[in-house]
């Protein structure tokens, strides 16, 4: 078990194949640029991309071969390097995140990508395995769990919770409400216009479209299967990215796994949970759908497209809610928050839009017979501004702060008093005359997270400032 090992062999082609997806484009334009010149210096230049290409590939295997680790029960050491050696040392009881994302390339080979996180901010801190066998990292994974028991030799295994598993109704619901079942027609008029370029098929589409027209019956079923193709594309392709999605948790860790063809499984720490999100997009609010994200100071390890910060990326609103108290019984959503006072709605409404502004005057004198566009604008503007601020709302109990901003989407924001890192109370002049103040809270994570409530009432951003010095 002491021996040291490599990832997988084909991760050598896995890499080959991530430098040629990040070269090829690159290359093709700057050699086309020094192609057309004639000079020397042109065609040395030509060798550089080459040179670099070609070290590129030669440091793969080298980092294939020098790159090795040797995972025990108490510590994982590593040996890293093309040119330069280094060792690394890292307790498996420091480890704190646990990141697997099995693709269909992994699949096809029985590996998968595991990624390990200690609970530090150091870029020595984490620890990527892109391609190992599968029952490597269930080794690797069953030795963090021993260390956990052997912690707590006294107590039994911490009981997992399942809290929520996705239903074919709710992927049916985020294709719909997310406008996937579109996504077929795109791709559909792409693939029409490049066979159309090659062998010219456009008589044969007049000839289709003739057909077509010439009947209703015929023309109607043609737009009923096209529709079922559409809204089945659509559903297929949700299904395939959050299908098996479910969430359960122990006393420690939240738990999260998803996907069919790409799987994903990652642990969310509790301890690095900094506060709750509820997002309410304007296409799902009808339906009060919503997405729930955690703040944390997590590190996306192995891909920054993972969103490993969604808790529940399309779940019913009070139902999330419910589920939110569960899990992290701190957030509790309030739903009596203070509104803004009416003197918010002059304020807002009489800032200036340098747009509206400039807009106004060129189009009526230059294009006087579209005076009606601007008259749109500032309508639009009107709405827009009155939604605003009716939208956000604030609330504050003895350890935790929520607000709620937004237009036509809203999000809400929990978090604990001790989470807070920096406050920000400031007035402008107007808002001095009308017993206003905006406040700014800032709150770690990756990224920062900054929430801005503005043109509350003075004297609760002076309330506010008391109970956050009592942290």
């Amino acid at each position: 078990m002491n021996k040291p090992r490599r990832q997988h062999p084909m991760w050598i082609l896995y890499q080959i194949g991530k430098l040629i997806k990040g070269f090829t484009f690159p290359v093709i334009i700057f050699g086309l640029l020094l192609l057309r010149y004639d000079h020397v210096w042109a065609k040395l230049g030509i060798l550089i991309p080459i040179l670099l290409i070609l070290y590129e590939f030669i440091s793969v295997f080298f980092r294939w071969k020098n790159n090795t680790y040797i995972a025990t029960e108490q510590v994982i050491h590593l040996n890293e390097g093309r040119l330069h050696r280094k060792k690394r040392y890292i307790a498996l009881r420091k480890i704190q995140h646990v990141q697997q994302q099995t693709t269909f390339f992994h699949r096809f080979f029985k590996t998968t990508s595991l990624a390990l996180q200690a609970g530090t901010s150091s870029a020595d801190s984490a620890i990527n395995f892109e391609m190992i066998p599968l029952e490597e990292a269930r080794r690797i994974q069953a030795l963090l769990e021993n260390i956990d028991g052997k912690e707590d030799q006294h107590l039994e295994k911490k009981p997992v919770t399942l809290h929520y598993k996705m239903t074919w109704k709710e992927i049916i619901m985020i294709a719909f409400t997310s406008l996937y079942i579109v996504a077929i027609l795109p791709v559909i008029l792409s693939i029409y216009l490049k066979i159309d370029d090659i062998f010219s098929i456009e008589s044969y589409t007049n000839q289709f479209v003739q057909f077509m027209t010439q009947s209703w019956l015929v023309l109607t079923i043609i737009i009923a299967i096209a529709i079922m193709l559409s809204i089945s594309s659509g559903v297929l392709f949700m299904f395939f990215r959050v299908g098996k999605y479910q969430v359960t948790s122990d006393e420690d860790h939240i738990y999260i796994s998803k996907g069919i063809i790409n799987t994903t499984f990652f642990t969310i720490p509790r301890n690095k949970i900094n506060g709750v999100m509820i997002e309410k997009p304007m296409t799902r609010r009808l339906f009060r759908i919503v997405t729930v994200k955690l703040i944390t100071v997590n590190d996306q390890l192995l891909d920054n497209t993972l969103e490993t910060d969604i808790l529940f990326p399309f779940i019913h609103e009070q139902y999330g809610k419910q589920l939110i108290e569960e899990i992290l019984p701190p957030y509790k959503v309030n739903e009596d928050m203070t509104t803004l006072p009416e003197q918010a709605y002059f304020i807002e409404l009489i800032q200036p839009s340098y747009i509206l502004v400039i807009g106004t005057f060129l189009i009526f004198f230059f294009w006087p017979e579209f005076w009606f566009i601007p008259i749109l604008y500032a309508l639009y503007l009107i709405l827009k501004r009155v939604m605003k601020t009716k939208q956000q709302r604030y609330i504050w109990t003895e350890q935790l702060v929520q607000m709620q901003t937004g237009t036509f989407s809203t999000k809400i924001m929990l978090t604990k008093r001790k989470k807070i890192d920096a406050l920000v109370i400031d007035q402008s002049w107007m808002e001095r005359k009308l017993g206003l103040a905006s406040i700014t809270i800032t709150s770690r994570a990756n990224p920062i997270q900054e929430t801005v409530m503005e043109y509350i009432l003075a004297s609760d951003a002076t309330e506010f400032y008391h109970w956050f010095q009592q942290k």
